[in-house]
């Protein structure tokens, strides 16, 4: 963690990065943009910095209870 945020200490590509999360890369680009803009995450180079953990965990909330309530 730094002043800055937590650096999630990995260094990935985009196009990594979509196929982890198993969307197109211009998906990925267009959704970690929108977080920048947020102000939720910071995208230094390679690099993934949360900014605002908070707000992070706060958007993925619903999509976890979606999978939990339609997918066990």
């Amino acid at each position: 963690e730094t002043e800055k945020g937590l650096d999630i200490g990995v260094e990935l590509p985009r196009g990594e990065l979509a196929e982890m999360a198993g969307v197109s890369t211009e998906t990925a680009i267009r959704i970690l943009s929108e977080l920048k803009d947020r102000g939720i995450l910071a995208l230094p180079g390679h690099r993934i910095v949360i900014k605002r953990l908070e707000s992070l965990q706060g958007l993925a909330h619903p999509f976890r209870t979606f999978l939990r309530e339609n997918l066990v």
